[in-house]
């Protein structure tokens, strides 16, 4: 076994196409830039604390439909999967750990590292033309390595990120083939898995605090959080004593409470309780 060291290291990815480069190594200590606090935000999608009266459901109902129209969940999951597939493709790159369950190789040096992933947007134009950060925005994520283990949450950026995604139709059927979306705010992501290859792999919670939208509109500004674990992303819906689970997918929308859990269609015109 070889003993922990305290060999350290940051990695920068830029334009989300360039080959990881090593910016800052060397025997000392390197300072750890801190990871977002979502601890209780986990803790409030494993156990929800409100219930539902079955003589209010239509209540719930419809604050649910209002959530739900408020997401975007035809393309924002889909984009933010994207992203950290990308991170997924660096950390690989440079063989840095990517589990942030698995136990640490007490067989290599102990690295803390630092990766940040910068991706210019791709823009509205049509056709697509050079990427332009000024014009199109960008969207970043850094994540930690500390004594050779994967940092759980990490933090992200979208800087006015004009994007354009072809939506994989997975939780709910878009309105098109090629949609032309807009992110501006700070993120926070929690893995519950491994950092996601794919899309399908991907299984995080994402607490974004800022603006979403399209080209064409439905821009909503505020605070945003839910699990996306595909094909089904979750999303915590606020109630007077707590909260409630709504599970959405193209299959439908199972609502869990700490009382009951109902079962809806896709369009939740018709629930009942499992």
């Amino acid at each position: 076994m070889i003993p922990r060291s305290t060999f350290s290291c940051a990695i920068a990815s830029l334009g989300g196409t360039v080959a990881a480069l090593l910016t800052a190594c060397g025997p000392g200590p390197l300072p750890l830039p801190p990871g977002p606090d979502l601890d209780a935000l986990v803790v409030k999608y494993q156990a929800p604390t409100g219930t539902i009266d079955p003589q209010q459901l239509n209540d719930v109902i419809s604050a649910a439909q209002t959530r739900l129209g408020q997401l975007h969940l035809d393309w924002l999951p889909d984009l933010l999967a994207q992203s950290m597939t990308r991170l997924r493709a660096r950390l690989d790159d440079n063989g840095v750990p990517s589990d942030p369950s698995a136990a640490p190789n007490l067989d290599h040096p102990g690295i803390d590292a630092t990766i940040r992933l910068a991706q210019t947007c791709r823009g509205w134009d049509d056709p697509v033309g050079d990427a332009n950060a000024g014009e199109n925005g960008t969207l970043s994520l850094t994540a930690v390595v500390a004594n050779r283990t994967f940092r759980r949450a990490l933090v992200a950026a979208a800087e006015s990120c004009r994007g354009r995604i072809q939506p994989t139709n997975q939780i709910e059927i878009a309105t098109g083939l090629d949609l032309k979306v807009f992110v501006n705010g700070s993120l926070g992501i929690y893995f519950y898995a491994p950092v996601p290859r794919t899309i399908a792999e991907t299984h995080a919670l994402v607490q974004i605090s800022g603006q979403v939208g399209t080209m064409t509109g439905g821009n909503v500004s505020g605070e945003f959080d839910f699990v996306i674990d595909y094909p089904h992303v979750e999303v915590s819906l606020d109630r007077p004593d707590g909260n409630v689970i709504l599970e959405v997918g193209l299959d439908g929308v199972t609502i869990r409470a700490a009382n009951a859990t109902y079962r809806c269609d896709a369009a939740l015109q018709t629930c009942g309780p499992t």
